[in-house]
């Protein structure tokens, strides 16, 4: 399974801040985009 560095990056905010939102508002992108990703 190849995995890129910005989907790591969004699994790790996810996981730091256990909301989507949270980890969202710290990557500074909307929600929707973290959810389609």
């Amino acid at each position: 399974m190849d995995i890129d560095l910005t989907r790591l990056r969004h699994i790790l905010a996810i996981a730091k801040n256990r909301s989507f939102s949270k980890a969202a508002e710290e990557l500074h992108i909307t929600q929707p985009a973290l959810n389609r990703r």
